[in-house]
């Protein structure tokens, strides 16, 4: 088969019908040979001197998978960043909109303008896409308003508190943030509330580093470490805080009335947050300081189930 101008590889396949099962041999480049990877059945057996597969399969699937390479559209013939950026960005607002059980390829490459082969390329399926839509939001975002963006030296806990919780902000609601980006936010909302087993590697990578981080600063305004106990419960709360004005913005217009865009009020909004917790860092510690005891809650009675 002549190499095609549009494509740097050439493909040769050779038929056997002299079995009960088509059988197929064909010699290509990766392109080529995670086209077929992809779409015939597990009994291909790679041969990795020559690259190439040995496939029993399906007539309809051969004219597919040749269709699928000829026809496209020089997406997989130069692994271009652009190609790969157009894909992220697309399967990242169908997957925050649709969620991966409901999303699928096909509606990915129809949205990112390229050919289903061309996805198979990059990322091989769509589990390997969608962790790589994870790692590609949360590196936008991180690289943009980075943990430690701002703090100067010289700076005290209490300021630098105040940087981190403005970063916050500005990561999750700012038009530079993942605010900005079509689906992102639901897609960081999905997996807050249901994490996939491709959120694990987001924790190490951004999620741990930046609580870590937070709770560096939390020691150096109580001038001590006061134990997992109470830093995990403040740590937390923060974040918390910055997280429901980001995922629960609508609910906030609805019962405040207020229409106006959050992305305005982003520094008011991180001062609020900040001084409010610092009043309960220091309530807290205060307490710690006068009796080493928890405020303890009003005795209440339980509440009655009625039948």
């Amino acid at each position: 088969m002549p190499e095609d101008p549009r494509h740097k590889y050439q493909l040769s396949v050779f038929i056997n019908l002299n079995t009960t099962v088509p059988q197929v041999l064909f010699s290509a480049p990766g392109a080529a040979a995670d086209c077929f990877g992809e779409r015939t059945e597990s009994s291909c057996a790679r041969l990795p001197a020559k690259q190439s597969f040995t496939c029993g399969i399906e007539t309809n699937v051969l004219f597919f998978c040749l269709n699928q390479l000829f026809t496209s559209r020089g997406d997989m013939s130069e692994p271009t960043a652009s190609t790969k950026e157009r894909i992220l960005e697309a399967a990242g607002d169908i997957f925050g909109r649709e969620g991966f059980k409901a999303a699928t390829i096909r509606r990915i490459a129809e949205a990112a303008h390229v050919n289903i082969a061309a996805i198979n390329y990059h990322f091989r399926d769509k589990e390997g896409l969608y962790a790589a839509v994870l790692e590609h939001v949360f590196h936008l975002g991180f690289t943009r308003f980075p943990s430690r963006g701002g703090i100067e030296t010289g700076m005290t806990p209490e300021q630098q508190l105040h940087v981190f919780i403005r970063g916050m902000f500005y990561r999750l609601l700012s038009s530079e943030g993942w605010f900005g980006y079509s689906g992102k936010g639901r897609l960081i909302a999905r997996e807050l509330l249901a994490p996939t087993p491709a959120f694990e590697n987001i924790l190490d990578r951004y999620i741990r580093p930046h609580k870590e981080f937070l709770t560096e600063i939390l020691i150096a305004i109580i001038g001590r470490d006061p134990g997992p106990q109470i830093l995990l419960p403040l740590a937390v709360s923060i974040i918390g805080q910055c997280i429901y004005y980001a995922f629960a913005a609508p609910v906030i217009k609805r019962i405040t009335g207020d229409e106006s865009p959050m992305e305005a009020r982003l520094d008011q909004l991180a001062t609020f947050v900040w001084q409010f917790s610092l009043g309960g860092i220091a309530r807290i510690t205060d307490d710690q300081a006068a009796d080493r005891l928890q405020p303890q809650p009003p005795t209440t009675p339980s509440p009655t189930i009625k039948p």
